[in-house]
C-alpha cells in the first residue's frame, strides 16, 4: 500500500503525510522516503486497540491542518469527535465494516466513505 500512496503522491504532486495510530497516535512521516524504510518501522508495531479520537486532536492542534484526511480502518470506532473538523474526511473502510461511530455512539455524520477489498 505504501508504494501506491507514493505514486498517487507523485501523480497529484503533492505531500501525503502516512500517520500510524492505534489506541495513541504514533508518529507521521512524508511519503518522500524511496525506501519506506520509515514507514515500514512506523507501521510495524501496533495493537493495543482502536482510538481515533488522538488522530483527530493531532491534526486539529498542529498548525499544519491537512488538506484532507483519509482515515483506513476496519469501522470499529467508537471515539470520533462529534463536531466535525474543519478539514474534510474520508474513510476508508473494509468492505463489511460498521460505519465509525462518535464519543455520544451516533453515526459519525461527516465525512465521505469508500469501501476497501482487503485481498491477501
Amino acid at each position: 500500500m505504501l508504494l501506491q500512496v507514493k505514486q498517487i503522491s507523485r501523480q497529484l504532486g503533492t505531500k501525503v503525510h502516512l500517520s500510524a495510530w492505534d489506541d495513541s497516535f504514533k508518529g507521521s512521516i512524508l511519503t518522500n522516503d524511496p525506501t519506506c524504510k520509515k514507514a515500514r518501522a512506523l507501521f510495524k508495531n501496533g495493537g493495543g486497540g482502536t482510538s481515533v479520537g488522538p488522530v483527530f486532536e493531532h491534526y486539529n492542534e498542529n498548525k499544519n491542518k491537512p488538506d484532507i484526511l483519509v482515515i483506513f480502518t476496519d469501522g470499529y470506532v467508537w471515539d470520533c469527535p462529534v463536531k466535525a473538523p474543519t478539514y474534510p474526511v474520508v474513510w476508508a473502510l473494509i468492505e463489511d465494516g460498521p460505519r465509525p461511530r462518535t464519543t455520544s455512539y451516533a453515526d459519525v455524520s461527516y465525512g465521505d466513505e469508500i469501501r476497501v477489498r482487503l485481498t491477501l
